[in-house]
């Protein structure tokens, strides 16, 4: 009996441990949970209040310090609730985790002076936003005071979102709802959206097409092919060399057989001689002739139309901002 007691006692006690520590470890996670949603919902809160509309150099130490804290949704622009902030948050906080790369949200009234494009390359650069050596991410900036929406992207990112895929976000996840007066869906549509691409990975024959500078970067699994555009045609001219020259040796070869050069010849020399004794004088008169009219007629031989640009059928934009940063994405009027 004394064995069986003990083995119920044994019992009870490990129960008991059991309980505690799970008991210990639900207030941990409570407490825990608790305190990263108070802190998530004060950042939100003062990232609301910056002024990066009218001078985003100032306020650019608390938006970095803000960032840093974890926080992606800036709605200067008050256009959002707090829950409608904190779920926004929570998707871009879930697309970073998953991907590792980043995702930025920005409502703002102006842009500093700037161009909605040129603004929001520079927050992404002064801000010093993305993820890895190649700040991997991208960031949506939207102002309703004159209907424009802009998305930037950086590093890998660019590769994910190319010019078909970001009409696609805009067109079925951002205008209808922004058109709708719906900010809230229209800002998780954008999360919604890019996680769709990059979930379905860098298409195989994607570009990078620099518009400044005509440089073509491919995109090859594990690696990068880069040529610059002017070295395609470069190749292309020289392929046409080789081809024209292989085709003349042959064709060369085969006329000859067929033009019966020999016979031309004898041919000449006939003619040579009988006409030895020829001779060719000027008609009487004809030494005063003069040139007293002519008709020239000129037609414009147009140049051949140059191909240039990408190939691909997936072609991510891209163009260096004033920081020395090069960018893709792109922007929208709704």
């Amino acid at each position: 009996m004394s064995i069986f007691k003990n083995i119920k006692n044994i019992k009870n006690a490990v129960s008991a441990k059991h309980i505690i520590a799970l008991a210990a470890a639900a207030v941990l996670t409570a407490g825990m949970t608790l305190t990263a949603f108070a802190v998530d919902s004060s950042a939100l809160s003062s990232a609301a209040s910056l002024n990066l509309s009218n001078d985003p150099d100032s306020s650019m130490s608390d938006f970095k310090a803000l960032y840093a804290d974890g926080v992606r949704v800036f709605d200067e622009g008050q256009l959002l609730s707090d829950s409608e902030r904190a779920d926004i948050q929570s998707a871009a906080e879930k697309y970073i985790n998953s991907y590792k790369m980043d995702i930025c949200v920005l409502t703002v009234n102006d842009y500093a002076g700037m161009d909605i494009g040129e603004y929001a390359d520079q927050i992404y650069d002064d801000g010093e936003l993305g993820v890895g050596s190649d700040d991997s991410g991208s960031m949506l900036v939207l102002n309703m005071n004159d209907s424009g929406v802009y998305i930037t992207t950086a590093g890998d990112t660019i590769r994910y979102i190319t010019d078909d895929r970001l009409d696609d976000i805009y067109d079925s996840y951002i205008i209808p709802s922004l058109q709708s007066g719906n900010v809230a869906a229209a800002l998780k549509g954008y999360v919604d959206g890019v996680t769709k691409y990059t979930e379905a990975g860098i298409p195989s024959d994607q570009q990078n097409y620099n518009t400044q500078t005509g440089e073509i970067d491919n995109y090859a699994g594990d690696y990068k092919e880069k040529k610059s555009f002017f070295a395609y045609v470069i190749q292309a001219i020289i392929s046409a060399i080789v081809a024209a020259i292989s085709a003349f040796i042959p064709t060369n070869s085969i006329k000859s057989k067929y033009a019966m050069k020999s016979e031309k010849a004898q041919a000449e020399n006939f003619k040579l001689a009988y006409r030895s004794e020829a001779a060719f004088k000027f008609a009487e008169g004809a030494a005063q002739a003069r040139l007293i009219d002519r008709q020239v007629r000129t037609v414009p031989i147009p140049k051949p139309v140059k191909s240039s640009g990408p190939s691909s059928g997936h072609v991510s934009s891209v163009h260096t901002s004033s920081g020395g940063h090069v960018h893709g994405g792109g922007g929208r009027k709704f």
